[in-house]
């Protein structure tokens, strides 16, 4: 839904997170901002995520971790919300 939105709407948003989106197409864009945690065992569809040039023409971040995506969410450990948290966290301090 966010990813829906930021691609609709880009004049409300500033910085888009996504937690290993599969199926939404992230946009290609510089504005907003774009940054996409990803799991360690399900790829997105083909498509979904920008290619390793678009990333670099729009500051697309697309951030690998080592969570499966079952766990990128409540069900996780302590640690592995942690380290969600701690990817957000400075992600958001970015300018």
């Amino acid at each position: 839904m966010t990813a829906l939105f930021a691609g609709k709407h880009p004049e409300l948003v500033y910085k888009v997170i996504t937690m290993d989106n599969r199926r939404m197409y992230l946009p290609r864009t510089s504005l907003p901002r774009i940054y996409s945690l990803r799991s360690n065992d399900y790829p997105a569809d083909e498509g979904v995520l920008p290619s390793p040039e678009e990333q670099k023409k729009y500051h697309i971040i697309i951030q690998p971790t080592d969570i499966n995506h079952g766990h990128m969410d409540n069900k996780g450990s302590e640690k592995e919300k942690e380290t969600l948290n701690n990817f957000i966290l400075q992600y958001i301090g970015k300018q």
